[in-house]
């Protein structure tokens, strides 16, 4: 009866180990012409013009994210030819951010697993999920 309990208490403890394990995010991520796709229909839904839409989805964009680990937070910015931002965040924490269509919203950028999904409450409300697999951020 001994070993059972042992194997059971030792199973729970791999359990809580794994689940525990972190996913480091950081890194430099490049879009991809699929991605762009996506990202000229959210610029449309934000009523960003034609010519814009199409330089931003030409030109090369990267992703950065760094994180500060005493702080507990993340820093994403975006690199493209026109322009560059940059936002630093807690998960589930709500902040202040500038968005492409020139308004400030209130967003939230919370992180599951390997999954970030960000919410950006403004007019429209725009939700972007980005699933991260290994160094690969789709």
């Amino acid at each position: 009866m001994l070993s059972c309990k042992f194997l059971l208490l030792a199973a729970l403890a791999l359990v809580s180990l794994v689940s525990a394990e972190e996913i480091d995010f950081t890194g430099r991520y490049k879009m991809t012409v699929s991605d762009s796709d996506n990202y000229n229909a959210l610029l449309k839904e934000l009523d960003i013009g034609y010519f814009k839409r199409l330089a931003a989805t030409n030109s090369n964009s990267e992703y950065v994210i760094t994180q500060d680990k005493a702080a507990g937070t993340y820093t994403l910015q975006s690199i493209t030819t026109f322009a560059d931002s940059s936002v630093t965040f807690e998960s589930g924490v709500t902040f202040k951010e500038a968005r492409a269509d020139g308004q400030t919203v209130d967003s939230t950028i919370t992180i599951e697993g390997n999954k970030w999904t960000h919410v950006q409450a403004g007019n429209p409300t725009v939700t972007i999920e980005r699933t991260f697999n290994g160094k690969v951020m789709m």
